[in-house]
């Protein structure tokens, strides 16, 4: 038991980071969305609800977002989920935060397939793991509100902690098995031709272009972190 716990268990200081980067996250993908939020999600916009329901090849999942097409309704959900973001970050009612994010966050994505891609899917992967983590065991309100502060461990070891130490190192191990075959990144070019698509590159993305054999070098790095890197959670 002692081997698992060293090799699946997680400090808990470590997962209070991981709380407060996933509230973060989810108010920084709010803010962002937020802007477009008519045209992405209301019936006046790209892709009214009749026209969802009508191509949704499983009828049996459901989404809170499909209940109104109106832009307020919207809008008010993304304020509750953003609320909930606030709260998972302050660590108050953790779980449960926990949970309303996975669930918000998922039925956001039901809403408009076409506007999200592999890392909302990751993303989505990573609130519902965290649904079984005590992630507001320290630096939370929940351990300041608590009326008997217990001593606590410094490590957390369950289920929980070793389902996404296991979906985090399959996650990179897969995607370096998805890469290792592709001639872009095997000759170290990859990562200078996503610079150049312009529908994707931010400014900054012009000042690295002009270092090729710099992007040479990370995006061989990028490969064997990827291939390597995974191990290293369970050094």
């Amino acid at each position: 038991m002692k081997t698992l716990n060293e090799l699946f268990g997680i400090d808990l200081r470590s997962l209070a980071l991981f709380r407060v980067c996933l509230g973060l996250l989810i108010l920084y993908d709010l803010a962002t969305l937020l802007p477009n939020l008519p045209a992405f999600y209301a019936d006046a916009g790209v892709l009214p609800r009749a026209s969802l329901l009508s191509r949704m090849p499983n009828p049996w999942v459901l989404s809170i977002h499909l209940m109104s097409g109106a832009a307020l309704v919207q809008a008010m959900l993304l304020f509750i989920q953003g609320a909930c973001a606030v709260s998972l970050l302050l660590g108050y009612r953790t779980r449960w935060m926990a949970v309303l994010s996975w669930f918000l966050m998922a039925s956001l994505h039901r809403r408009n397939h076409m506007v999200i891609g592999g890392g909302d899917d990751y993303f989505r992967l990573l609130l519902f793991w965290s649904t079984f983590l005590p992630m507001g065991a320290r630096w939370s309100l929940d351990r300041v509100l608590s009326p008997a502060r217990q001593p606590l461990p410094a490590r957390a070891f369950s289920v929980g902690t070793a389902a996404i130490l296991l979906q985090t190192a399959g996650g990179y191990l897969m995607a370096a098995y998805h890469k290792w075959d592709l001639p872009a990144w095997r000759e170290g070019t990859a990562i200078y031709y996503a610079l150049s698509i312009d529908n994707y590159a931010k400014d900054v993305a012009h000042t690295f272009l002009q270092f090729p054999s710099l992007l040479e070098r990370v995006t061989h790095a990028t490969l064997w972190f990827e291939l390597l890197g995974p191990f290293l959670l369970f050094c």
